[in-house]
């Protein structure tokens, strides 16, 4: 029996509206009504919106696709935004055409980071920079804390295809710190990374190899004048008490030691032993 199978017909574009004038329709259907989607409109100013979908479906309406909507804002906005999200997606559904064939099923804000290209993995130092505002800016305080203790150097993206990976170079001694806050990291870097074309699927952490302290490397010379002191008759002093005791005590026929430093014998100093070892 032959079977023919029909081909699925839509009558939907798949194409997303201009990124410019769908945010103006965006901010016009927020300034419509008042109270909160007013305020909305008006945190929206100086916008970015950038579209995506991997082709599924959404489930909502037949042969619709499912797509998310990325507004990059200013960092200080973000909190605010936050808070109206809810009222902000329903009014990012009701402008988007309906020909077009897209159900949005994520709403999610970014911060704009201007040396950040669309479509590109972001320079890493930029990316912590803009990464621990955002941190600071929603309140967590102990994964901002975690980004203090990372140097650019130690941080690097990989990426295959439309997914990334972000790898954290961390000292062995902080890596249960940092395991401890790696959902909180991954769920806000995901975030900041939204504003490229790339999904983070990962954030790794691996522990930073350092070489061993080299025992024989010469020190610093030690110094035997402290820091805020006075000098009387060649000699430096912490006080003018110390410099009152100093007078009375050289009235009397007694032996004593002005500031004395006591040094170990025994053993030379580690920079004399490193000047001595053969060639």
């Amino acid at each position: 029996m032959l079977v023919r199978y029909a081909a699925t017909v839509s009558d939907f574009s798949y194409d997303f509206p201009d990124k410019t004038k769908y945010l103006t329709w965006l901010r016009v259907k927020l300034k419509s009504q008042d109270g909160p989607r007013a305020r909305a409109a008006l945190l929206l100013e100086g916008a970015k919106v950038s579209f995506a979908s991997d082709g599924s479906y959404s489930g909502n309406r037949w042969n619709a696709h499912d797509a998310r909507v990325r507004i990059a804002v200013d960092v200080a906005r973000m909190a605010d935004l936050e808070k109206l999200k809810p009222l902000i997606r329903q009014a990012a559904q009701q402008v988007m055409p309906d020909g077009a064939g897209y159900d949005i099923s994520e709403l999610v804000f970014v911060p704009i980071d201007a040396d950040q290209e669309d479509d590109g993995l972001p320079d890493v130092a930029a990316f912590l920079h803009t990464l621990g505002e955002h941190l600071q800016q929603l309140g967590e305080r102990d994964a901002f804390g975690c980004l203090l203790k990372l140097h650019p150097s130690s941080a690097s993206f990989s990426a295959r295809g439309g997914n990334a990976q972000l790898r954290l170079k961390v000292p062995v001694g902080q890596l249960a710190v940092f395991e401890e806050h790696k959902h909180t990291l991954h769920q806000h870097a995901q975030r900041v990374l939204s504003g490229t074309r790339y999904y983070l699927t990962e954030v790794e952490l691996v522990p930073l190899i350092q070489a061993p302290p080299d025992e024989l490397a010469p020190k610093p010379p030690p110094t035997w004048k402290p820091e805020h002191t006075t000098e009387f008759e060649g000699i430096h002093f912490r006080s003018k008490t110390e410099i009152r005791i100093y007078e009375a005590l050289k009235k009397r026929p007694v032996l004593f030691f002005v500031n004395a430093t006591a040094v170990l014998g025994g053993r030379p100093l580690r920079s004399q032993a490193h000047q001595e070892q053969p060639p």
